[in-house]
């Protein structure tokens, strides 16, 4: 059986979509046959960054309403790495009467893959919830930002209840603000979140253009938050990699 990893934050834009794309792509590079499921509704944007905007057809929910098989929502995206791509829901105008059959699927998944990462929507609603009920892990990935880092901590307080184990990851990182007291700094926001810390990821200038031309940064050499990234990857795979303060 593979391995479900729910990526989660409790406020959108802290980079969340990044992150699961990235540790989606460097496992996949790794020889590891991977799964990215899009959880967003009708607002993901994980085919944009993925360079693959229009290209899937038919999205999880449909799976689940009986409407299309499973192989036909999955979309390859990676001719070079064993790599695919499944959305959750194309339309905000899905069925969602099905929703709470999505822990079974995503069972399914995990006897197909090795490692099945679910980017799932900003929040606490009920989505996330069946997102992350069987997930073998959560990455809480949060911003050195007071109105992020209490979200990250709220989204804790929730996987402590549904007893998910959960790892840290601190994005877009400025040394300079935290360095000045206007951010908290890493221990802080460690102790204020209460999980164990995976990952530190700098603001890097290369991102955004780099998504905006649909390129994954994670392939990236010169992105100093790919190559943070990629580490966390490979933490996950349980080597020793040292966490550096960007």
């Amino acid at each position: 059986m593979g391995r479900q990893i729910a990526v989660v934050s409790g406020k959108g834009g802290v980079g969340k979509t990044t992150v699961a794309g990235g540790i989606a792509g460097t496992l996949a590079a790794m020889g590891r046959c991977v799964l990215l499921i899009d959880g967003d509704v009708g607002l993901g944007n994980l085919d944009l960054m993925l360079g693959i905007e229009g290209e899937a057809v038919h999205d999880l929910l449909e799976v689940l309403g009986g409407h299309c098989p499973l192989r036909s929502a999955l979309l390859r995206i990676s001719k070079e790495h064993p790599l695919w791509y499944l959305p959750l829901a194309l339309s905000m105008r899905a069925d969602f009467s099905n929703l709470p059959r999505l822990p079974e699927v995503l069972a399914t998944l995990r006897d197909k893959f090795d490692d099945v990462i679910v980017d799932c929507p900003a929040g606490l609603g009920e989505t996330v919830r069946c997102l992350t009920q069987g997930a073998d892990l959560a990455l809480v990935v949060t911003t050195p930002d007071l109105a992020a880092v209490r979200d990250a901590r709220r989204t804790m307080q929730m996987l402590a209840q549904m007893n998910r184990e959960a790892r840290l990851v601190i994005n877009r990182i400025r040394p300079s603000l935290i360095q000045q007291g206007d951010a908290p700094d890493v221990d802080d926001i460690i102790d204020s979140v209460g999980a164990q810390l995976l990952g530190l990821i700098p603001e890097d200038a290369l991102v955004t253009p780099l998504q905006n031309a649909g390129v994954p940064v994670i392939f990236q050499t010169a992105s100093p938050a790919a190559a943070q990234i990629r580490d966390v990857a490979r933490r996950l795979q349980g080597e020793h990699r040292p966490l550096r303060f960007p």
